[in-house]
């Protein structure tokens, strides 16, 4: 602004969920008409990477009918089983959601088109009160981001483990 003898510059760099080294970033302001620059003219920074190299479940929250799951990178959702009715041909469920007094529930997961959001829906519709517990099975034959990288469900930097979350659905 006229008459001001400092100014702030703010770089905010583009998020993505690829995995990289961290950059640098150099700024440097040169004199222009009407105005002069002082010493230092020029500033370093780090902008660091905050992208996992491992596969996440970032968040959940629930709805009336179920969960919506978010991940970190895209979801490779052809590797996914809800159930098996061939006899435990494609073992264990990779999602469950377990009510303590109403035991598990049937749905769907609908599977957004960037692949990074799952949500899971009760077929009863909405869910009765309990003490639920969600389960996303982190193992070679589950959860996998699209290159394949198991899910590392209990965020302990190697992948593999589940993503467990309870909840409470309180009567109306």
């Amino acid at each position: 602004p006229a008459n001001a003898t400092t100014a702030t510059l703010t770089l905010d760099p583009t998020a993505d969920t690829t995995s990289e080294s961290n950059e640098t970033a150099i700024v440097t302001v040169a004199a222009g008409p009407g105005y002069t620059v002082g010493a230092p003219s020029s500033a370093t920074g780090t902008i660091l990477n905050d992208d996992s190299p491992l596969f996440l479940a970032l968040s959940y929250s629930q709805t009336s009918t179920g969960v919506i799951v978010n991940f970190n990178r895209p979801l490779n959702s052809a590797m996914l089983n809800l159930y098996d009715i061939q006899g435990d041909v494609f073992g264990a469920a990779d999602l469950t959601l377990v009510g303590a007094t109403n035991g598990h529930v049937r749905g769907s997961l609908v599977v957004d088109p960037n692949l990074q959001r799952a949500t899971f829906v009760a077929t009863a519709g909405r869910l009765p009160p309990d003490n639920y517990t969600l389960t996303l099975r982190g193992a070679s034959d589950s959860f996998q981001d699209v290159p394949g990288q198991v899910l590392d469900g209990d965020a302990n930097g190697s992948a593999g483990g589940n993503y467990v979350q309870t909840f409470v659905v309180n009567a109306p």
